[in-house]
């Protein structure tokens, strides 16, 4: 059995565990804005009751406590779902979780989206079904935090200032979009339910506001069948009190019948075109595995068109001879026997066109007629048999090329908030984009708004051979600025000729990614490439300056 949580523990910052799971689900608690694991959740406080509810047998509970004081400064919702997505990682057995159901009360259901949205690729990968309670949680933003956007401006308070409900709250309407886009492309076996505050905390009706801290507007959007809690205002909605309340039933029931849901998720054109890269992998196993056609070969084959298409020209002009005839039906049987044995089609195809020169009768053959064994049929084989050298001689720089475009992404967005500060430009323009390495290093995979787009090898052969050689040399060169980065930023508090020097290396490492940038937009399109565009944009900038 395992012992609840205490109630100093729960305060602390973490992900506390009030119960190990014997069935694969898991609840995550997540409090709201100025609170803690404690406050948040009334007395007895709703994991515990959670924990001790019979109808609830095996179901994992953890309380997640993160650092959101009047003190947090600069310490954004992002750095909030990237510490969850790290506590994760260093609980045992937490990404291993079938189920997992987060119940988040106001800005812990905007940490829960993110860590969703940040995590998609993962969850989708591992096949883990996610469940969401938002309670009083704003999609777009409150009409409060605009009224005490003077207050948090001053308090430098980044969290608050991004639940302002505002045209320009890019962060949140992108978070909103992002999240969105995930549910409606069911790659995600995604359920949940929202609840909606029926009325105004007392304490700013004293003050004259007769507003709820958030509308129906911002809190019931995902999921169709929404509840408004008539009695509660936005504090007393995430703290039941006891399992009587609508609010606990409902969560409860919610959360017993989650694992006996079902959800076929449809075919799509990613998993489509991955399932037919796979066939046709097999398909052409052979194929991969052929020999190159020798120079020597190479050359004789050239060298027989070459004599061919004279001869025939002559030929033509009623100058025929016996001698060079025979003498050429020797010559294509001599290349057909120069070829090697994995090129048994071209080299039947040489012998056909050397009995043919021997006996002019097999042209007109029905058996034979129809092959292609025109010259030109044989110059596109000999074509395709170099081209296929060429970009296997030219596949390790190709290879090198993605590598490079995956590292120095990477190692661009360590100092992307630096190059964003200095653009001038919010420091909220990251959102839920992640990329990796797959098919053994053939392609970038890139994840987010709800698609999953891929650069390969393939769009790197229509480049020029001078822009593949930069591509691929630009991963050496950003790990060495990178490390210049580092020993500068190390120094702690940083002097005018410290700025001045990280000012020159970011200047060098936007230079190097314009190249990679243009690369990843055109290939991957949509929602993703205006993504990249931005960040095209804000290198843009900093070599203007």
């Amino acid at each position: 059995m395992n012992t609840p949580a205490s109630a100093n523990s729960v305060r602390s910052l973490g992900l506390h565990c009030i119960r190990k799971t014997s069935n694969g689900a898991c609840v995550i608690f997540a409090h709201g804005v100025l609170s803690d694991g404690e406050a948040a959740w009334g007395l007895p406080p709703w994991p515990e009751l959670l924990a001790g509810d019979p109808a609830l047998p095996g179901i994992g509970i953890y309380n997640f406590t993160y650092f959101t004081n009047p003190g947090s400064g600069s310490y954004s919702i992002d750095d909030v779902a990237d510490m969850l997505r790290e506590l994760f990682s260093g609980t045992e057995g937490m990404w291993d979780h079938s189920k997992l159901i987060f119940v988040g009360h106001s800005m812990g259901g905007i940490v829960a989206r993110r860590f969703i949205v940040a995590n998609a690729f993962r969850l989708i990968e591992h096949g883990t079904r996610v469940g969401l309670i938002l309670l009083a949680s704003p999609t777009r933003g409150s009409d409060l935090a605009n009224r005490i956007a003077m207050l948090t401006w001053l308090l430098g308070h980044n969290q608050a200032s991004a639940l302002r409900m505002s045209a320009s709250n890019i962060w949140l309407e992108g978070l909103h979009r992002e999240f969105l886009t995930l549910k409606e492309s069911g790659r995600l076996w995604l359920k949940g339910r929202e609840f909606v505050e029926g009325k105004p905390m007392r304490i700013l009706r004293w003050l004259g506001i007769s507003d709820r801290v958030v509308e129906p507007t911002e809190a019931a959007v995902y999921f169709a069948d929404s509840l408004v809690l008539p009695e509660d205002d936005h504090s007393s909605i995430a703290k039941p009190g006891g399992r009587n309340r609508v609010q606990y039933s409902a969560v409860t029931r919610f959360i017993a019948e989650f694992g006996n849901q079902h959800h076929l998720q449809p075919t799509n054109a990613y998993e489509t075109e991955v399932a037919g890269s796979a066939v046709s992998r097999l398909m052409t196993t052979d194929l991969a595995k052929e020999e190159e056609i020798p120079n020597s070969a190479l050359a004789a084959l050239h060298e027989a068109i070459l004599e061919t298409r004279l001869y025939v020209g002559r030929r033509d002009r009623g100058e025929r001879n016996a001698d060079v005839e025979e003498r050429l039906a020797r010559v294509w049987m001599d290349v057909a026997n120069s070829l090697p044995p994995s090129q048994q089609e071209l080299a039947d195809l040489c012998r056909i066109k050397g009995q043919a020169w021997a006996d002019p009768s097999l042209w007109n053959d029905p058996r034979f007629k129809n092959l292609p064994v025109e010259l030109n049929d044989i110059l596109a084989r000999i074509s395709t048999a170099v081209t296929a050298r060429a970009s296997k001689a030219a596949a390790p720089e190709l290879k090198r090329g993605i590598a490079a475009i995956q590292s120095s992404l990477e190692q661009f967005e360590d100092v992307r908030r630096y190059l964003d500060a200095k653009a001038g430009r919010p420091t909220s323009i990251r959102t839920a984009v992640t990329n990796r390495l797959a098919d053994n290093g053939e392609a970038v995979e890139f994840e987010g708004f709800g698609e999953v787009r891929r650069v390969t090898v393939a769009d790197l052969k229509g480049l020029s051979p001078e822009d593949q050689e930069a591509v691929a040399a630009v991963e050496e060169a950003m790990r060495k600025l990178s490390l210049e980065w580092q020993a500068v930023v190390r120094k702690g508090l940083l002097s005018e000729e410290d700025e001045r020097q990280l000012a020159i290396i970011s200047k060098q490492m936007a230079q190097r990614l314009l190249l990679i940038f243009g690369i990843v937009e055109v290939a991957l399109g949509g929602a993703l490439q205006d993504h990249y565009a931005q960040q095209r944009t804000i290198a843009e900038s900093m070599i203007g300056r």
